[in-house]
């Protein structure tokens, strides 16, 4: 019986190539937008104890539990693990950075399920005097901006502070020498001695707290006054322990206020996570 060659059959060892067959590879499926946010303060005291925190979150919607999230300020940092709400917190156990302007920042490096993210804040390092503390009037502060010049000590303190809880005895000059905590709160309240005789530091720190009072008041030689809040401000050159020497600075930071004190209307002060530009 005779074998009969088909020609399509034949085309193929004569020379026309077939395409091979493509190769699909599967491609890495695309991660999730991580999103990371610094949710801990910006305001910092330098030589005390600060808590770092951070917030991880999926898509900006799912938080991100179990994932290692790194919190510094300056060069100082430490490591949190993300909670089921996707929390992360530390505590740096006393910060050591420079007075003045900085950032605190929240890293997550990613891994195989979630993206690496980041989150830097402008923030601010200041310090208490090692006793006492200088005071600023309430409606001052509340009117300030930016820029304005405050007087914290001098002179004419009097003159250039307003507060609303009436007139000052013209013998203060600015600096509470007794308070009634170790270091300034919000709500403790303070004595003094009329003039010089308050006894202020030698010097004054370029960035330190200091007291927003809306009472003062004298009986006999003893100045007493309150703390409805209390804000950082950045010293300006000039101040000397003496009245003649004003002390006087920028406001650039908010620490706390008073629940027991009504707030003033007001430009000022900034909110405690603001940080101003000064």
């Amino acid at each position: 019986m005779r074998k009969t060659i088909f020609p399509l059959l034949l085309a193929v060892f004569v020379g026309i190539t077939l395409p091979l067959p493509r190769t699909v590879s599967a491609s890495s499926p695309r991660l999730p937008l991580t999103q990371l946010t610094y949710t801990g303060p910006t305001v910092l005291a330098q030589g005390q104890p600060i808590a770092l925190s951070a917030v991880l979150k999926a898509n900006g919607t799912r938080p991100l539990s179990g994932r290692a999230v790194v919190l510094s300020v300056g060069s100082q940092s430490c490591t949190a693990t993300t909670n089921v709400s996707g929390t992360a917190m530390c505590v740096i156990p006393s910060v050591s950075a420079a007075l003045g302007k900085t950032t605190v920042t929240a890293s997550f490096a990613g891994d195989t399920l979630s993206s690496s993210a980041k989150d830097t804040k402008p923030a601010v390092i200041f310090t208490f005097l090692s006793s006492g503390s200088f005071v600023l009037g309430d409606r001052t502060v509340a009117s300030a901006l930016p820029t304005t010049l405050l007087t914290w000590w001098g002179a004419q303190w009097q003159k250039l502070n307003s507060l609303s809880g009436g007139s000052v005895p013209a013998a203060f000059k600015g600096f509470a020498t007794t308070l009634s905590t170790t270091s300034p709160s919000c709500g403790a309240t303070w004595t003094s001695s009329p003039g010089k005789s308050a006894r202020p530091p030698a010097s004054a720190p370029s960035y330190m707290a200091v007291i927003v009072a809306s009472t003062v008041t004298k009986s006999r030689n003893t100045i007493s006054g309150n703390s409805a809040s209390i804000v950082i401000v950045k010293t300006n050159p000039g101040y000397a322990n003496n009245p003649g020497g004003a002390g006087i600075g920028t406001m650039v930071a908010l620490w706390c206020h008073s629940p027991h004190v009504p707030s003033i209307s007001g430009s000022g002060p900034p909110r405690k996570e603001d940080v101003r530009e000064a």
